[in-house]
């Protein structure tokens, strides 16, 4: 049997990657016993974050969760939450969404956990086109397969800017209860029109105050101490006190990228480009430049690629860096990322931002209680 001090409620995070449920929901005070994944970087950067968290390196598909229960003695009923995030590159609009994707019904797998661990909350993260897609056929898929086995579902689109993190990442998120009670989702803690300064809401985190205080790098360098003492709530909050930095490291660019970047301003983009200096094809936002006065764009596992988003420096002919990705992710500097640079910008691209997950747990955590 599981030995846990009741204020701090159990956890597994399946799909786990590098953890970024799993960071959110140990900040809100729950206690991580075991997380699932099948890549290999995600799994050692997990295992430095949370050295006493049981990792399991599998696909969901190939591991029974009557065997995970029986190697952590737990219990039916006994886990209090189960959360993941299936793989969405078959939902999202960049993979061209694929309707008939196999990774799209791996959440079937998620399900199936769910039934046979029979937690008390369940909370499953995907893109939006999750709620939609296929006339809604995932959605109802989902909330059908739940109410089968007993559970109330609900649904919504959540903005993670919302809730203090520095970037417009709009994400679905389905909450699942035992006992048919209703789930319910956190208020709003930011907005992008504060009224004043007695408004109960706190501006939108903007890229500025977010990575400022990070140090100015050159092609290639990495700077491994800080040079400037924090001038913003936020960045005193994802210091916590470290005296050295990891993962700032700038990727070198090609000499035509250089000259791209040196054209545009802030929050400008490919668009805005010479047409001699502008790719054949792509999308709005690609080789962009972040606008200090904002949050960031989404920051996706392709954000090594200067193509594919809005990933320059407001301020630098650079992309970048792991560090200041993570910090737009909300990740605090002590979460350190392993693996190539290719590897740790999937990681920080694929997670969840633990302050979005820590204003979901922390909402979730009333209904425990």
């Amino acid at each position: 049997m599981i030995m846990n001090n009741k204020k701090k409620p159990i956890v597994i995070d399946l799909f786990s990657g590098a953890g970024g449920f799993s960071y959110g929901f140990k900040q809100a005070g729950y206690k991580i016993i075991a997380a699932l994944d099948n890549d290999e970087n995600a799994k050692i950067t997990y295992e430095n974050n949370f050295p006493t968290t049981k990792f399991y390196f599998n696909k969901i598909e190939d591991i029974d969760a009557r065997v995970v229960m029986e190697d952590l003695e737990l219990k039916d009923g006994e886990l209090d939450c189960l959360v993941g995030g299936p793989p969405c590159q078959g939902f999202s609009t960049k993979g061209n969404m694929i309707l008939n994707d196999p990774r799209n019904m791996l959440f079937r797998y998620f399900v199936r956990f769910v039934n046979v661990m029979r937690p008390k909350i369940v909370l499953i993260e995907n893109v939006p086109p999750i709620l939609t897609l296929g006339n809604n056929r995932f959605r109802d898929e989902i909330y059908n397969l739940f109410e089968k086995i007993g559970y109330k579902t609900s649904y919504k689109n959540l903005m993670a800017a919302d809730y203090g993190v520095p970037q417009k990442r709009l994400r679905a998120f389905f909450t699942a209860l035992k006992n048919h009670k209703e789930p319910s989702f956190p208020v709003p803690t930011h907005t992008a029109h504060r009224k004043n300064k007695n408004d109960a809401l706190k501006s939108y985190v903007t890229v500025k105050e977010a990575i400022g205080d990070l140090p100015t790098l050159k092609r290639g360098q990495r700077i491994e101490i800080y040079t400037k003492p924090p001038f913003s709530e936020y960045q005193k909050l994802v210091r916590k006190g470290q005296d050295r930095l990891y993962n700032h490291e700038a990727k070198i660019q090609n000499e035509r990228n250089i000259e791209r970047m040196r054209y545009l301003r802030q929050g400008q983009s490919m668009k805005d480009l010479p047409k001699y200096l502008q790719a054949k094809s792509g999308f709005s936002q690609a080789y962009g430049r972040l606008a200090n006065d904002k949050p960031s764009c989404t920051i996706t596992a392709n954000m090594n690629n200067l193509g594919s988003g809005r990933y320059i420096h407001p301020r630098q002919n650079r992309g970048i860096t792991v560090r200041e990705a993570a910090r737009l992710q909300s990740f605090d500097d002590k979460f350190i990322f392993y693996g190539s640079m290719f590897k740790q910008c999937e990681q920080v691209g694929n997670a969840i931002p633990p302050l979005l997950a820590k204003a979901i747990a922390k909402e979730i955590k009333d209904c425990l209680l």
